[in-house]
């Protein structure tokens, strides 16, 4: 059996769990949240064989079925192990629709970084929706749509835990980088203010890089964007 880590953390909520696995070189979050014997798959970065073993042996020990895997954006760190996740776990990714061309390029700049990476087969993706509610058996999680960062990025809103799996738009002090290929330097400001500020403060954000952080907290004290 293999040592799950100091790189997975847990985060309890009242009715779901968040496993943390900090995947890659670009220490990159990638989340399994489950409720009850339901797990979804958040942005999976996992490249290695041990990374990708870590996940496994977490889902089989807790007998968890995977039911879906959910992309907040398609940078490079977050997909990396997009492929095997659908293949092992034979579901097709729910991702935006702006985010697709960001996603197919992936393979195409991999090799700049020392990967090779391989897409699934996205015929049948779930194109995300604007203010769609998904439903991890009765625990709802709206999706709303964070630009700035990525063309098609998104944020996993559940409002009866008061969390959000925001992937990379909001860190703890910190936001996205907005110097990459799609980027928007004025539009991502908007989108935390917008978006994520009008939530209430005691919601917890689980980033793409970095420990959680609270919107209060980012509201009063990040020097990028304040409320």
């Amino acid at each position: 059996m293999l040592p799950l880590g100091k790189d997975i953390k847990k985060y309890m909520h009242k009715s779901t769990t968040i496993q943390v696995f900090t995947c890659n070189a670009f220490q990159e979050n990638t989340y399994l949240v489950h409720h009850e014997k339901t797990a979804w798959l958040f942005d999976p970065g996992c490249v290695t064989q041990s990374e990708q073993a870590k996940i496994l042996q977490y889902i089989q020990e807790h007998h968890l079925q995977v039911e879906k895997i959910c992309i907040t954006h398609s940078h490079i760190d977050h997909v990396l192990g997009l492929a095997w996740a659908c293949e092992i776990f034979g579901i097709a990714p729910s991702v935006h629709a702006l985010d697709m061309p960001t996603l197919l390029q992936v393979p195409n700049y991999a090799p700049m970084y020392g990967f090779q990476v391989a897409l699934p087969n996205l015929d049948h993706a779930e194109i995300l929706q604007t203010g769609q509610i998904l439903q991890l058996q009765d625990i709802a999680f709206e999706v709303r749509f964070v630009p700035g960062h990525a063309p098609g990025h998104v944020a996993f809103v559940n409002h009866a835990e008061k969390y959000i799996i925001s992937g990379d738009v909001l860190f703890k002090n910190s936001i996205g980088r907005t110097d990459l290929p799609g980027s928007d330097p004025e539009e991502l400001p908007k989108s935390i203010r917008s978006q994520l500020y009008s939530l209430g403060d005691d919601f917890v954000v689980y980033a793409g890089h970095g420990t959680p952080t609270s919107i209060g907290k980012e509201k009063q004290n990040n020097p990028f964007v304040r409320a």
